[in-house]
């Protein structure tokens, strides 16, 4: 039913992937292949498209409001997909996941205060965390024969210190591509109950994986109190043009100081893409949703098989969630930097530095992969011409 092997181009579209290449990394727009930014090549749901356009072509684009309708269908979604019920005064929704982890470390925490962070991850989480005036306390991810998992022994520790009251967790990970099992999460869940850390869940890949996602606030009635969980339709359903959000949390203090956070900082209204958008995605799109991810598996493992094919000191980690490859290319022997510019002046080809999501992730890159086949497959070349 869907075609993703035939895309048109996206450059000249404002598109921040093809468009800002030479803002990025100097390099003209029409001499770099984009592999870094983390959206997808593929035109959204057709039943999506259709029913914005019909929305916008009626002329009426004033504030956006009336949210029941969209929580209804996210709230179905979420019962259909995850098996968790999420009770509709529980949700927020709010301009993006960024904002709500910005609004709740605000509204809950204080200068100073410790956020634990489990490295290499997602790079806003260390310049939200700062700019708070929190301190990041890292917990690092275990790291072996190209998995990860979590130092719980470490995380124990860090938990236990006074000075550390919350813990942001990413599920689907970004950027290592792990989904964390139950077992996993109820051992967190644990730690955090025990210790009274609030625990901050950016579930933003929940609905792009390929196996069974555990949503942090499905744990237990306690897990979920001091759980403040954040989502949205946009990666899901590539619409990252019309940004919101969902916010979860069942502690109503908490939730009541967070929207009080966001209104104060001018963050109340609402984008009506998003919200009408979203709607109809969380209603009609589960088979596009399907079908991409197969996409992208194939892509995933396509991209796989020829590093290794080429580079058999190579690792890519396996891919349980999202549409990013996170590859460690250590066993190269070369320096960062070196790669960096390789892929770049050599391989003319812009992918994400694994440094930028901590030490940790030094010598490592992630890649989009969500594309069309043909893509990909210049990606690889690229990769190796610029490596080899």
């Amino acid at each position: 039913m869907y075609n993703f092997n035939e895309v048109e181009s996206r450059r000249g579209t404002h598109s921040v992937m093809w468009d800002c290449i030479e803002e990025k990394c100097g390099k003209p727009n029409d001499e770099i292949l984009p592999a870094w930014v983390a959206d997808m090549d593929f035109p959204s749901d057709p039943v999506v498209v259709e029913e914005l356009t019909k929305r916008i072509a009626t002329g009426y684009l004033g504030y956006a409001g009336g949210h029941r309708d969209y929580k209804r269908s996210y709230i179905g979604w979420v019962e259909r997909r995850h098996g968790f019920k999420i009770e509709e005064e529980n949700l927020l929704l709010i301009p993006g996941v960024k904002v709500g982890i910005n609004s709740a470390l605000e509204a809950l925490g204080e200068a100073g205060e410790g956020v634990i962070i489990q490295s290499p991850v997602y790079d806003p989480f260390f310049n939200i965390t700062e700019t708070r005036g929190m301190k990041v306390v890292k917990n690092p991810l275990l790291y072996e024969e190209g998995r990860y998992t979590i130092n719980f022994s470490q995380l124990e520790e860090l938990a236990a210190m006074e000075e550390n009251k919350f813990l942001i967790i990413c599920n689907p990970h970004n950027p290592v591509g792990r989904v964390w099992t139950r077992e996993e999460l109820t051992r967190v869940g644990e730690i955090c109950l025990k210790n009274d850390i609030t625990i901050i869940a950016d579930e933003m890949y929940s609905d792009l994986t390929v196996k069974k996602y555990t949503p942090m606030a499905s744990i237990s009635k306690e897990v979920g109190e001091i759980t403040v969980a954040l989502s949205s339709p946009s990666k899901t359903f590539n619409i990252m043009a019309f940004n919101i959000a969902n916010l979860v949390a069942a502690d109503r203090d908490k939730r009541e100081r967070i929207q009080r956070k966001i209104l104060a900082t001018g963050h109340g209204h609402l984008n009506l893409g998003g919200l009408y958008g979203g709607e109809v995605a969380y209603r009609s799109s589960e088979e596009w949703v399907d079908s991409v991810m197969r996409y992208i598996g194939e892509n995933h493992a396509f991209f796989t098989e020829k590093i290794k094919e080429k580079f058999p000191h190579v690792r890519v980690s396996p891919a349980e969630g999202g549409f990013l490859a996170w590859v460690d290319l250590r066993g190269l022997g070369l320096p960062a930097k070196e790669i960096e510019e390789r892929l770049l002046e050599r391989g003319k080809i812009l992918v994400s530095q694994g440094a930028v999501y901590g030490l940790e992730g030094e010598g490592f890159i992630r890649v989009n992969l969500g594309g069309t086949r043909r893509k990909v497959e210049e990606v690889v070349s690229r990769i190796v011409e610029a490596l080899r």
